[in-house]
């Protein structure tokens, strides 16, 4: 489904997650956490950060993330070079993410489903 073609220098990429105030994950942070490890693209994560709905704390990394880098919606990627903390890229979509920092091309019809897709407006973070 995915191609792959390693970077040669480091990156540190960062996916920030919703939990919603019932406990569960987002359903397209679900979806997207499933794609990443059904095709083996956890290796890449280095961490995990969340927006939870029940925790009533402004400073939680995730909303300080989302507010820093104007996002609006989960789940989003941050990604940085190792050596460089000023060159950060951030991605709203999955298939972007792939496509511009793992090198993988996902195909025309994942890259609109994944920009358009109306079943997850309860991700509004």
């Amino acid at each position: 489904m995915f191609k792959f073609s390693r970077q040669l220098y480091s990156k540190h990429i960062t996916f920030v997650k919703k939990i919603n105030k019932d406990g569960s994950t987002c359903k397209k942070c679900s979806d997207v956490f499933d794609k990443m490890k059904s095709n083996d693209i956890l290796k890449y994560i280095s961490s995990i950060e969340t927006i939870d709905e029940r925790i009533k704390d402004p400073n939680q990394l995730g909303i300080l993330y989302s507010q820093k880098y104007n996002i609006k919606y989960a789940p989003f990627f941050i990604a940085k070079d190792d050596d460089n903390d000023d060159n950060v890229r951030v991605y709203k979509y999955y298939t972007e993410f792939l496509n511009k920092e793992l090198n993988i091309k996902a195909n025309k019809k994942q890259e609109i489903e994944d920009m358009f897709d109306k079943n997850y407006s309860n991700d509004l973070l």
